[in-house]
Order: C-alpha cells, then sequence, then structure tokens
C-alpha cells in the first residue's frame, strides 16, 4: 500500500492489486502490520485495514508510532498509551515521541486550538494545524502557511503557499512558485530558489532546479549535482522491511 496526496487528502493505492482507498483523510501514515493511521475531519486519529474498513475508532489525538508487533503508541488526551490492535489500551507509553499539550476546537476547515486548562489560545478559524515540534507548528489559514508557538503567537506568516514538518532544523516551504527551507524561529535557511523540495534526511534534501532534481546539504550547496529526472523522495534505510523504496505507475 503506497500513501497518496490529492487536493490535500490522503488515501491510498494498492502495488499489487491496483485497488485504490480514495483520498478523503486529513492526514496518514504508512500501513504497518496491515492497519493504518488515518485523521478525520474532526482531528481524530483511528485506525484502518488494506480494505478501509475502520478497525479501530476515531478516538485519539495522535498517533506517535506505528503498530510493531501488536502494540502502537497515541495520545489519549495529555497521556501517551500503548494500543493492541483492537484499540484496548494496554497501558502508559515509556517515552513521548510527539507532544500534544493541546485539544482542537470548531469545525473541519473552522478550527482552532484550546490548552488543557481551557484557555483558547487559537479562536476556531484555521483551516488546519501540524503537529507540534518543539512548541512550534505550522497553520494554515485561508489557504495561507504560517508558524506559530504552543501559545498560538506567530512566528512568521501566513505568507506560504505550502509548508510541512521540520526535519534536521530546517522545512521546505513555497511562496509562489519558488521552494526554500526556514528554522523553526521563523528565518529563512535556505533561500527560495528552487523548483520543488523534499525534506531533509541523513543531512541531505531533494530540491528540483531547472527541471531536473539533484541533492543540496544544510547550508545550500550542492553535493549531487541536478541530473535525475525524478526522485523517491527522502534518503532512507532501503534495508528496512517497513520502509522499502518501490517504482510505479499509477493509471
Amino acid at each position: 500500500m503506497c500513501l497518496i496526496l490529492n487536493n490535500d487528502k490522503y488515501g491510498f493505492y494498492n502495488l499489487t492489486t491496483s485497488e485504490v482507498i480514495p483520498p478523503q483523510f486529513e492526514d496518514a501514515e504508512d500501513f504497518a502490520e496491515d492497519l493504518a493511521g488515518v485523521q478525520n475531519q474532526s482531528g481524530k486519529w483511528g485506525f484502518i485495514d488494506k480494505q478501509n474498513h475502520v478497525v479501530i475508532p476515531f478516538l485519539f489525538d495522535a498517533v506517535n508510532k506505528d503498530f510493531r508487533g501488536d502494540t502502537a503508541e497515541v495520545t489519549l488526551g495529555e497521556d501517551d498509551v500503548y494500543i493492541n490492535k483492537t484499540g484496548k489500551i494496554i497501558g502508559p507509553a515509556t517515552s513521548k515521541s510527539t507532544v500534544r499539550k493541546r485539544e482542537l476546537i470548531g469545525t473541519a476547515g473552522q478550527l482552532g486550538i484550546k490548552k488543557p486548562s481551557g484557555e483558547i489560545v487559537m479562536p476556531p478559524i484555521y483551516d488546519y494545524f501540524g503537529y507540534a515540534q518543539d512548541s512550534v507548528f505550522w497553520f494554515r489559514l485561508k489557504g495561507k502557511y504560517g508558524l506559530a508557538d504552543s501559545n498560538g503567537k506567530f512566528i512568521i506568516g501566513p505568507d506560504f503557499d505550502y509548508l510541512t514538518y521540520f526535519s534536521e532544523g530546517l522545512a521546505p516551504a513555497r511562496i509562489a512558485e519558488n521552494w526554500g527551507f526556514i528554522r523553526p524561529n521563523g528565518t529563512i535557511g535556505i533561500s527560495f530558489t528552487y523548483q520543488a523540495a523534499h525534506n531533509f534526511s541523513h543531512g541531505l534534501a531533494a530540491v528540483k532546479h531547472q527541471r531536473l532534481w539533484g541533492f543540496i546539504d544544510k547550508k545550500g550547496r550542492w553535493k549531487i549535482k541536478p541530473r535525475f529526472e525524478d526522485t523517491g523522495d527522502n534518503f532512507r534505510d532501503i534495508r528496512s522491511k517497513y520502509d522499502p523504496v518501490v517504482h510505479f505507475e499509477c493509471p
């Protein structure tokens, strides 16, 4: 199963049968142990199987770790817990890979954020929010992206036409047709001179320049000059059974 994105909605494509789970989710994780974490329009997470049946209801605030064996780590309110494949909580998580000290309010397309104390830090006027990463997160307001801190204070924007998560201290962003990278404090890390860009992994990021892809380091220097027509996204460990690299053509 391959994760796909269309019109800001996530779905899946079956590489073996060519069957498609139509893009319908606000966010999604890859399949692991035949289950995938997906997020509905209310911001809650559950798990589906490869036939798009909801196996574990949409009850959770985040999926921190996919299923490995019989357990996955999720966030429920202020607690990180382990669940089994029926959705039953089997104990507290021993580590926190995702910190989400907030609650979504409002409805799809008009979302806000409320702290556990009840304080509304961002009113329900936003299109969508990203996960908190070291107390900063991206948001989308009227189609434009920006960056805010845990108190709802704008760090930058909304000035971007696209902004995604930070990886190795930098996040790809787009202004009009130009891509670059920003830092968590909102400053520009790598100038907006590319036609497309992916996240950093192992110190390198794939970027598109003059219709060809190459790889740059965190200072924007070419480490592999542009000569590829396409890339398989980020660098990854091809030995991992959970993250194989696959090339296919979708009809």
